[in-house]
């Protein structure tokens, strides 16, 4: 394993495409229990938000 990971590190990747595949035999009717693209776009904005808060050393808009 990666150094500071545990031993149930390689089951969180397989678990998630587990979940993922089955969306996609599903044919995508069920709902969601994964990350999409969606929340990885809005994570990326908050963490953008965050950083350029640090920069300028005040709070931040988080659009």
């Amino acid at each position: 394993y990666p150094g500071g990971h545990t031993e149930g590190f390689p089951d969180t990747s397989k678990q998630l495409f587990n979940n993922v595949y089955r969306q996609i035999l599903a044919g995508g009717e069920s709902q969601f229990d994964f990350p999409t693209f969606e929340d990885g776009y809005r994570e990326l904005v908050l963490c953008e938000a965050i950083v350029n808060s640090s920069k300028k050393e005040k709070w931040q808009e988080v659009k």
